[in-house]
């Protein structure tokens, strides 16, 4: 009788972990905000060196797929109430991350080409860009499908970081075509609010 009790409290006790444990895991990629709709308008505030909040208004949504089919994303591209383009990207890693930005950069002001830059291992310095230093995060080749839809382009991607991890440098590289670099900055989910 005492080993069936104490099996039956150990598995009590077991379920009763099991319980917090899940309940105190941040849920992956579920929220809300991966579900935006074209036309769906939210506010940020404390958004990168912007003290006061703003309005967006979703005007497309393009879904990400890494080649290796570990990680996909969402990135919505909004206009801002101040008539200003901005986009939101939420990420399916676990927890999710969000980031976001309205500044495009020339490869130039990173002062490395990228043929140098995809030589970089993770972790590695890359490159100073107003005085920060960034860090190799992670690279690869992405499809794009644009709207959600069949209609998709393949791009390789390198993401870098500052030494806060709240600001992010995305070089995109299309065969062809220049490369394309976005500054953005790290939004928490309190910062965000559905309208």
């Amino acid at each position: 009788m005492e080993n069936s009790q104490f099996v039956i409290l150990l598995l009590v006790l077991s379920a009763i972990g099991a319980y917090f444990f899940f309940k105190g895991k941040k849920k992956s990629f579920n929220t809300p905000l991966e579900d935006l709709k074209v036309g769906t308008k939210l506010s940020i505030k404390k958004f990168g060196d912007r003290k006061e909040e703003f309005t967006l208004e979703v005007k497309s949504k393009n879904r990400h797929e890494a080649e290796d089919g570990d990680l996909f994303w969402y990135e919505y591209n909004c206009i801002s109430d101040r008539g200003e383009e901005f986009w939101l990207q939420i990420e399916s890693i676990d927890p999710y991350e969000i980031n976001g930005g309205n500044r495009t950069l020339n490869i130039n002001e990173l002062g490395v080409a990228v043929d140098d830059l995809l030589k970089i291992k993770e972790g590695e310095l890359a490159f100073h860009y107003l005085g920060q230093a960034y860090y190799m995060d992670s690279g690869g080749s992405a499809r794009c499908y644009i709207n959600e839809g069949e209609q998709s382009y393949l791009y390789a991607f390198i993401e870098f970081y500052d030494s806060t991890d709240t600001k992010y440098i995305s070089v995109e590289v299309v065969e062809g075509e220049n490369p394309k670099v976005y500054l953005s900055f790290e939004i928490e989910t309190n910062q965000i609010n559905l309208l």
